[in-house]
């Protein structure tokens, strides 16, 4: 009888164990949530920066801020190398090839308060969107759009059209796969804290699939090299 109990007891551990390797392997396998928000690019770059918080650098004085950076420390607390736990972005030529525009998600820990202030204080004007707030923001060009999305969650853009934010609400809404190179997000490492996606424009003496297709390449930073249809 208590070899029975035994053998049960051990059964049960075994099946909760194989049941949590499952979760855990389901989850690391998982496309990052910050890169499934991002509208189509020709470029994907995630970072994971947990491992960052394990250094103090403002307590070693490693890092000082300063000029613009300071202000934005001091006036809405965030010190991203404590803050920031992961940041992904989608980067692509505008059509004449004379500029890039980019989107950015980023994800951690902020005073919503005291960072919606700082938006209203830079921002030239104001849009709502399915009761969320886009700040447009003027700068070297270009006009930056934030919108918070949640207390973790911050949308960035760059670009001419309001609609790639518009379609990161959205995206943020409701669970989307995100842009079509993440097909190739199976290719990085598992494990892996930060990987780029790009796409290789055709050329002649590339490789040149049907349907006019791009090749893309996957990599984990610091690890191998992946080469997929795009």
């Amino acid at each position: 009888m208590f070899k029975h109990r035994k053998l049960l007891i051990l059964a049960i551990l075994l099946v909760v164990a194989a049941a949590v390797g499952i979760v855990i392997y389901h989850h690391s396998t998982q496309v990052p949530e910050a890169a499934r928000l991002l509208p189509e690019g020709d470029l994907i770059l995630y970072a994971n920066l947990k491992p960052v918080h394990l250094f103090d650098l403002n307590k070693s004085g490693s890092v000082q801020p300063q000029g613009d950076y300071k202000d934005f420390v001091d006036r809405t607390g965030i010190q991203p190398e404590r803050d920031i736990d992961e940041v992904a972005m989608s980067r692509r030529d505008t059509p004449d090839g004379s500029d890039v525009e980019s989107s950015e998600i980023v994800i951690g820990h902020f005073d919503q308060s005291r960072l919606r202030d700082y938006l209203q204080l830079l921002s030239s004007s104001r849009e709502p969107y399915r009761n969320y707030t886009i700040y447009s923001i003027s700068h070297e060009g270009h006009t930056v759009r934030v919108a918070l999305l949640d207390a973790g969650r911050v949308a960035i853009t760059n670009m001419a059209s309001p609609e790639p934010m518009h379609g990161i609400i959205d995206r943020s809404l409701k669970p989307s796969a995100g842009p079509v190179l993440l097909s190739h997000y199976s290719n990085v490492p598992l494990g892996s804290l930060a990987w780029l996606i790009d796409r290789i424009p055709n050329k002649p003496d590339n490789v040149q699939l049907p349907g006019g297709f791009a090749m893309a390449e996957a990599r984990a930073l610091m690890g191998e090299f992946f080469i997929g249809a795009a």
